[in-house]
């Protein structure tokens, strides 16, 4: 029975009702060493009197503890476990106490293993012939392995999000977890707890045994802050520690954590401006931005069109059981004389629509959103001013939305009043602008 209890991957310790140490495998004598095999050795001197005492009266009552969060001093090193206690029973009634011990580093491996859902993208997922795409596929190849921040900048829709896992992917990191946070999709009272994580009691509302942050569940692996711009400033510096340190805080915990994690940050926001403005710290920004990448909009590389149609006309045939063979040359011109604002995921929109639409083994200029069916070329030289001042709204509207918000941006980057511009939308015949 001992040979099969020390081929388990976790600690195993059993005591008295006292607390006194009774047997315990080779697992857990590695992780706690010379203490667990003194002639006194006991859960007191292993936990501390109060985590003992816990455990004890809690199992002696015949209930179970699980999961229960602990840091022990255990030399060389500060152990962080998960314990889970469990009393032994007989006819005669709780005769002991069993305890499992589990590293964290193990359940994070676990957790990020089977409750992950992510896609593994590689650097030949990001499609396109273009100059701008092979550059970016190069420059991804040679610095993935790198422990440095990656900065990704470009528009939104241009696909931050897939370059950094195509980063995490081809390099040394890819055997960790990827975990990935919108900053701006998480209001400022959250994120923090979101980011560092919380002990048992941090706050009200908290919950009960702490919750692990994203920090500490991207261990070994790569942390994606999206929308970096958009973070609050408390919260830039608290990144800067942790960047600078290598180690975080849980709120309402009392010893810092090291955590080994590779950073990807993302933005669609002038960074420069808002460190003018004061809105970004000067010295995140320089701490995040050792390797910057940028992602040429899809307006500066059309050549790219036609192989991302291609995909997506592929993907949506399987996903519609349609049979679309190809594109009439009209709709692909019609693809080549609109700007993009919503870049690739504009145009993923725009065939999905058009899938759906088909009735035959083409695409052609019909099927295509009214936004872009009927825009104008704008290489096409006017001085009409009509002509040129309907294009403006519209690209507006396109860029800002047509939301009530949306409008009142447009308006103002037009320099005309939201009465003005319902009033012109009704002169040029635009309605609610399709993506």
């Amino acid at each position: 029975m001992k040979s099969i209890i020390d081929c388990l991957e976790e600690g195993l310790i059993t005591t008295d009702l006292n607390g006194k140490i009774m047997h315990y495998n080779k697992t857990a004598q590695k992780l706690l060493g010379e203490a667990i095999s003194s002639s006194n050795a006991s859960l007191g001197l292993l936990l501390g009197s109060k985590r003992a005492d816990e455990i004890i009266n809690i199992v002696g009552s015949k209930q179970k503890v699980l999961e229960k969060e602990m840091r022990i001093d255990a030399k060389p090193e500060r152990l962080h476990l998960m314990i889970h206690a469990r009393p032994i029973t007989t006819e005669k009634g709780v005769q002991g106490i069993a305890i499992a011990l589990n590293q964290f580093t193990k359940i994070r491996r676990l957790v990020n293993r089977y409750s992950s859902n992510e896609t593994n993208y590689t650097v030949e997922d990001i499609l396109g012939v273009s100059k701008p795409i092979r550059q970016l596929h190069e420059k991804i190849k040679s610095i993935a392995s790198s422990n440095s921040t990656v900065l990704i900048r470009g528009e939104s829709g241009t696909g931050k999000e897939l370059v950094a896992r195509a980063i995490h992917n081809y390099g040394a990191w890819s055997q960790g977890p990827f975990v990935a946070i919108n900053c701006s999709a998480i209001p400022e009272s959250l994120l923090e707890s979101e980011l560092f994580g919380y002990e048992d009691g941090a706050f009200t509302g908290a919950r009960k045994g702490g919750k692990m942050g994203k920090f500490e569940l991207a261990d070994k692996g790569t942390l994606f802050l999206d929308e970096i711009g958009d973070m609050a400033q408390f919260l830039q510096v608290k990144l800067l520690r942790v960047l600078q340190e290598r180690r975080i805080e849980r709120i309402g915990g009392l010893y810092p954590i090291p955590v080994d994690v590779r950073v990807i940050a993302a933005t669609n926001r002038d960074l420069e401006k808002m460190i003018a403005q004061g809105e970004f710290r000067e010295d995140l920004y320089y701490r995040i931005n050792v390797i910057p990448i940028n992602i040429a909009p899809l307006r500066e590389r059309k050549e790219d069109i036609d192989v991302l149609c291609r995909y997506f006309i592929d993907e949506y045939n399987q996903q519609l059981n349609k049979d679309v063979k190809y594109m009439t040359e009209g709709f692909g011109k019609k693809l080549c004389e609109y700007s993009w604002p919503g870049n690739v995921r504009e145009l993923q929109n725009a065939i999905e629509y058009a899938m759906n639409l088909a009735a035959g083994d083409f695409l052609d200029v019909e099927q295509l959103p009214v936004g872009i069916r009927e825009v104008e070329d704008e290489d096409t030289v006017s001085f009409n001013l009509e002509v040129l001042e309907r294009r403006a709204i519209r690209r507006c509207l396109q860029q800002y939305g047509t939301t009530v918000e949306g409008k009142q941006k447009a308006a103002e980057e037009l320099g005309i009043g939201i009465a003005t511009l319902y009033r012109k939308m009704k002169r040029y015949g635009i309605k609610d602008v399709e993506a």
